[in-house]
């Protein structure tokens, strides 16, 4: 789960890799909490920092 200022985005994970379900995010400073360890987590944090700098 990613947070920020209120706003949830879920990340889930699945043996295909993983999706976000993203809602209207603004840049700033989030908590990433997985259950994958270390390198799923900056995977997953590069995955939505993507899709961020493709929204904006």
């Amino acid at each position: 789960r990613l947070q920020d200022a209120g706003v949830t985005t879920e990340l889930h994970f699945g043996k295909g890799g993983f999706h976000a379900d993203l809602v209207d995010i603004d840049m700033g400073f989030w908590e990433l909490k997985t259950k994958s360890g270390k390198a799923a987590l900056s995977a997953a944090y590069t995955f939505v920092r993507t899709i961020l700098k493709q929204k904006h």
